[in-house]
């Protein structure tokens, strides 16, 4: 019996346990943000998470992952939601969600620095062409983000949207296509509808998505709100295949 019991809790370790977990680091001046990628069985559907201090989305994703296929993508850089580094005897910050087109690159820095030392410019646009390489292929891309109780971020925030009054307005999809919109509305969860037309080119991974044609999702869930952010991503999973079986 004991061996029966060792041999079956084998299994379910082993059934239970990602493919593959792959880390890369990168220097952007003098820090080192890490790429982590865990496959869970497939590289279809990306989900992906690019600000360290929001951790109740990880961990939702990583239980949701446990029995579906997947990959989760981590950029690890000590638990701010910013990314600092120093560059010719400057502190730099830029926001790892406005990384993803050269304007929002530009506007960003700008924005949070004002004039930066020349070349600054360039170590962003690396730093942020090797996090492009991991999700450019993906059929579909899911975003995991958490945000604070009430203001500045809500379902109430956006314009086109969807609002069922019995569910949190800190917690729900935003997605750039009508299709899943639709759908997210039909489930009764709270949803947005975010398009290139309807907004301007901030850098951030929607943008990014809605100009290279990428199914994209975002799952905004309040921090510590792991069960509804782990709910809104089960009720995900006939959308999800959609796009990748």
């Amino acid at each position: 019996m004991k061996f029966v019991f060792c041999f079956s809790l084998v299994l379910l370790i082993s059934f239970i346990v990602p493919q593959q977990v792959s880390t890369k680091d990168l220097k952007i001046g003098n820090t080192t943000v890490s790429i982590q990628t865990t496959d869970y069985g497939s590289t279809k559907a990306i989900f992906i998470n690019v600000h360290s201090n929001e951790t109740t989305s990880v961990e939702a994703t990583t239980d949701y992952l446990q029995d579906k296929s997947g990959t989760l993508i981590e950029l690890k850089h000590d638990t701010t939601r910013l990314i600092s580094f120093e560059f010719k005897g400057r502190m730099i910050q830029f926001d790892p969600n406005r990384i993803f087109t050269k304007k929002g690159r530009v506007t960003n820095l700008r924005l949070l620095n004002g004039k930066t030392p020349a070349g600054t410019e360039d170590e962003v646009d690396d730093f942020a062409e090797e996090v492009i390489d991991k999700i450019k292929k993906a059929r579909i891309i899911i975003a995991v983000h958490n945000n604070t109780d009430g203001r500045p971020l809500s379902v109430n925030s956006f314009k086109e949207k969807y609002v069922n009054r019995d569910m949190d307005a800190d917690d729900f999809i935003l997605t750039t296509e009508k299709k899943i919109f639709d759908q997210l509305k039909k489930k009764k969860i709270n949803a947005v509808l975010q398009t290139v037309k309807t907004s301007t080119d901030d850098g951030s991974l929607a943008i990014y998505c809605s100009k290279k044609k990428i199914p994209y999702i975002n799952i905004e869930a309040q921090e510590g709100h792991k069960t509804e952010q782990l709910k809104m991503l089960n009720a995900l999973t006939e959308i999800i295949n959609q796009y990748t079986n």
